[in-house]
């Protein structure tokens, strides 16, 4: 994996600290829909995975990032 996408564990950890994590909803959600709450695509992706697709947080993403925090 390149050195510039997730960095040493404490370099993960310092990320996800200052990663917004926010309620939100899809723009097609209903008013009243239960709201959803982590951090969105865009924040996410421009801290571990540039130029990735920004409207999407993979599993396979997030569970490395996942990974490397908990070995920090």
């Amino acid at each position: 994996m390149p050195p510039h996408l997730l960095g040493d564990g404490e370099q993960v950890l310092d990320k996800l600290a200052q990663m917004p994590v926010t309620y939100w909803k899809y723009k097609w959600q209903a008013d009243d829909a239960v709201p959803l709450i982590g951090p969105v695509a865009q924040d996410f992706v421009g801290a571990f995975y540039p130029g990735e697709d920004d409207k999407h947080i993979s599993t396979q993403q997030a569970d490395g990032v996942h990974f490397a925090a908990i070995k920090a």
